[in-house]
């Protein structure tokens, strides 16, 4: 069986995945990657032709076409399918987290043929086995678990998730089809060492797939398995530093002693991570310090503690953040810290308490995103209740059509109807790290602060991040963004293959 890829914009480290299984299942696998909307540089690229890019797809003659997307993508990807759809008699299938929040509704439409459900690493392999193909696809009259599709008009399989993988078992991620389009791959990997998130914040997907509660679910890969990986990337792909991307790696005490420990003496590379405050300790920021990990990223969201309980559900509490913040600073490692505007009932106060918090704690950076209203979050909820949204515009959330949450963007405004009152504050929050004490103090406590209502990109968000770039090498990522950026506006960023 032919299988294509179609993906935009950044890595995705499930298409690598899927990619790899379905190689080793003996597969032709192909790739095609283009550029929508890049925010790591700004980038809308609104002369893609979605007609031009399906044509690519279609030369490679595919049998399947397999299109993973989150909900800031969803509205490219389905344009790419429905161009396909004129063109080929290709088969669809849909996966990734907003078919799976929206499971009916995306199969509803007429350019999905199939959708998986939850991880696929199992399910997909199955159910392209299940398939015959006689000039095109048949298929098949019995359902594959985890994955629905068409035939005859009718929907054939439950919407129900998949069986999980054995991660253990799992083939290397195939991040070659992925290096040839984006630059900063040549320097760092991407990698998760497990699946799932020991919260379930109200904004985020989890809040709907832990069932609403706050869950321990997280799945953790072998060590062995881990560090085998990562000597090959550092052997066979010359990668100089590792990003873990898992929403919480610290959680596992047993598994981080023993992952450091091995890291430490097989790999030895730089490293950073994604960790709560609340999953971090004494001995565990000296695991991090001693295993190389130069960089920590640590969700803080809001430093009102109602707001964090109430609207956010989050576990809050400012003595114990200033402590896992200082506590890893003081081990050299580099702390920055997310933090979210436009948050339901949040006021300009509390705002200014935050700015006055990190003028206090000191993170070496603060990356201020803004709240976007995804499909099936809880935060929908509080939102109507407190005003910002009525019954009608929630449901629009999760519309068939599915192309309103691709809109707004995260970095700046997000669902906020109103984001100029907040835009000094993400100013100085993002300048925050380069500014004396002194000089925030004065800025914050006279209000002076509000005259840096100032939205543009450069100004606001690219050049201190540029400034950190230039001055404290634990950030590579920040690196690899201005690399990034370099290219993408020298025209050595391809739009698409």
């Amino acid at each position: 069986m032919k299988v294509a890829f179609v993906y935009p914009d950044a890595e995705s480290i499930g298409v690598q995945s899927l990619m790899s299984v379905l190689e080793k299942e003996g597969h032709e696998v192909d790739f095609v990657f283009y550029s929508a909307n890049d925010s790591y540089t700004n980038f809308v690229n609104h002369d893609l032709d979605f007609a031009a890019l399906a044509g690519k797809v279609a030369e490679l003659a595919p049998d399947v076409v397999a299109f993973s997307a989150v909900s800031d993508i969803f509205k490219s990807q389905v344009r790419v399918a429905a161009e396909l759809k004129k063109i080929s008699g290709a088969t669809t299938i849909f996966g990734g987290i907003h078919p799976t929040l929206l499971p009916k509704e995306t199969l509803a439409r007429d350019e999905v043929d199939a959708l998986a459900m939850g991880e696929a690493e199992v399910s997909l392999p199955r159910w392209l086995a299940s398939l015959k193909v006689n000039g095109s696809v048949i298929m098949p009259d019995k359902a594959t678990n985890g994955i629905i599709h068409k035939r005859n008009g009718s929907m054939i399989g439950d919407f129900t998730i998949g069986d999980l993988p054995n991660m253990d078992e799992l083939p290397f991620p195939n991040k070659e089809p992925f290096m040839a389009y984006l630059p900063e791959m040549k320097d760092e990997y991407l990698a998760m060492t497990g699946r799932g998130c020991p919260y379930a914040c109200s904004y985020c997907a989890y809040s709907y797939t832990n069932g609403g509660g706050r869950k321990r679910n997280i799945r953790q890969t072998n060590v062995d398995r881990v560090i085998a990986e990562f000597k090959r990337a550092k052997e066979h792909l010359g990668v100089k530093y590792f990003v873990l991307v898992d929403d919480c790696f610290t959680t596992h005490t047993e598994w981080l002693e023993e992952f450091c420990r091995k890291y430490k003496t097989e790999v030895g590379l730089p490293f950073q991570c994604i960790t709560s405050p609340f999953q971090q300790n004494e001995h565990k920021a000296d695991l991090l310090k001693e295993a190389g990990c130069v960089n920590v990223q640590m969700g803080v969201q809001s430093v009102s503690e109602d707001l964090c309980r109430d609207i956010l559900f989050r576990k809050s509490n400012n003595k114990k953040i200033e402590e896992a913040i200082a506590m890893t600073k003081a081990r050299g490692i580099m702390v920055r810290v997310d933090h979210m505007l436009g948050v339901p009932e949040d006021t300009v106060e509390n705002q200014e308490d935050a700015m006055r918090f990190y003028n206090k704690v000191r993170p070496d950076g603060i990356s201020v995103f803004w709240l976007k209203y995804y499909p099936k979050t809880k935060i929908i909820d509080q939102a109507v209740t407190s005003g910002l949204m009525t019954e009608s515009e929630a449901a629009e959330i999760n519309d068939p059509n599915l192309e309103q949450p691709s809109d707004p963007s995260f970095y700046y405004g997000g669902s906020v109807s109103d984001a100029r009152r907040l835009a000094a504050v993400a100013f100085i929050l993002h300048w925050l790290p380069h500014l004396p004490r002194w000089f925030v103090n004065f800025l914050v406590n006279t209000g002076t602060y509000r005259i840096f209502a100032i939205k543009n990109f450069y100004l606001s968000i690219a050049i201190p991040r540029l400034i950190t770039c230039m001055t404290d090498k634990r950030d590579f990522r920040a690196t690899s963004h201005v690399k990034r950026f370099v290219k993408r506006y020298s025209g050595k960023l391809n739009p698409f293959n």
